[in-house]
């Protein structure tokens, strides 16, 4: 199962190593269990790396309003222990585009063996893929 992900490259070694707690294998299908608590972890993984991302770029306001040495110095070390601390506390969040991406990948191809389950967070960016715009036809939805 995560063998055919990999080799359709749909996600990485890595990737599939991540989310692999949230698919098991039904037939020759893929069930995507993704419940309550995974959507809260996103949630809460989102909104504290925006905030986190927010105090890091702050550090760059004492840069602009007295440029010297001192604030620029201030103004890097901010910005990349804001950017650390997010590779850490972003990982639920970039857990969730690489198991939203599969989920696409697999609905399309009719592999899902629970195909109402609903996988998106509300209040989360959850990135859109050019084929769900798309009609049979080839033209844009309206």
């Amino acid at each position: 199962m995560l063998r055919e992900i990999y080799l359709k490259d749909y996600a990485t070694i890595r990737q599939l190593k991540r989310v692999a707690q949230y698919l098991r294998p039904v037939n020759d299908k893929i069930a995507i269990e993704f419940g309550g608590f995974a959507k809260s972890e996103v949630l809460y993984s989102f909104w504290a790396s925006m905030l986190l991302l927010i105090v890091g770029m702050s550090g760059l306001l004492p840069l602009l309003a007295k440029p010297s040495l001192v604030n620029f110095v201030f103004a890097i070390t901010t910005f990349v222990a804001a950017i650390l601390v997010i590779r850490f506390v972003g990982a639920d969040f970039q857990n969730y585009k690489t198991l939203h991406f599969i989920w696409h990948k697999l609905k399309a191809e009719n592999k899902i063996a629970n195909p109402d389950v609903s996988i998106k967070v509300k209040g989360v960016y959850t990135p859109n893929y050019l084929d769900e715009y798309m009609t049979d036809g080839g033209e844009k939805e309206g």
